[in-house]
């Protein structure tokens, strides 16, 4: 697998396959098929987190998400970081909705990133996806998935249901939080 991973990938992936490597890559694999799930994964810094993930979303014929950390201009621009991160959901769940999509999302906790983190967690918690979109995009999705163009107020609360069900299934998050010695 990691052979054919990396054959067929921009960024390939070096690991020494150990038990341990191994254990972590199927605990990690068990978690992200289970619908529902997301993982949050406490370790070093270095550990392989993002590593694996990325690994296991490729055995899974998922499609892989990192929010990285933002750049300088980002770190000032509140509004433009919220509106990225805000595109970039509306783009997963339309694939995972209209297209059938599986996406893993990953996200390395930090002091850097707390609006990204903040908006993901709630995403997780409540399955809030109305709030990725305006009022005119949500009902373009709303229409792309039924195939509806005019619906009425039952149709629509039938389409959310369906969505958030299909979101639940196909969009999975990982949040990488770093732990010290100390912890």
């Amino acid at each position: 697998l990691l052979t054919t991973y990396n054959i067929n990938s921009n960024e390939k992936i070096a690991l020494r396959l150990s038990k341990h490597v191994l254990f972590h890559i199927g605990l990690i694999h068990t978690g992200l098929n289970c619908p529902g799930k997301n993982l949050l994964l406490k370790g070093r810094s270095g550990s392989g987190r993002y590593t694996i993930t990325r690994f296991v979303a490729n055995i899974l014929e998922s499609d892989f998400v990192h929010i990285g950390p933002p750049s300088p201009d980002e770190e000032l621009a509140i509004d433009e970081r919220v509106s990225v991160f805000n595109n970039l959901m509306r783009d997963v769940i339309t694939n995972a909705t209209v297209h059938q999509k599986r996406t893993i999302i990953f996200l390395r906790s930090s002091n850097k990133k707390p609006i990204e983190e903040r908006l993901l967690t709630k995403f997780v918690t409540q399955r809030d996806f109305a709030s990725f979109f305006p009022t005119a995009q949500l009902n373009d999705l709303y229409s792309r998935f039924t195939g509806l163009h005019s619906m009425n107020y039952e149709q629509r609360l039938v389409a959310w249901k369906q969505i958030r069900s299909i979101i639940r299934m196909n969009i999975h998050v990982v949040i990488a939080k770093d732990i010290n010695d100390d912890d």
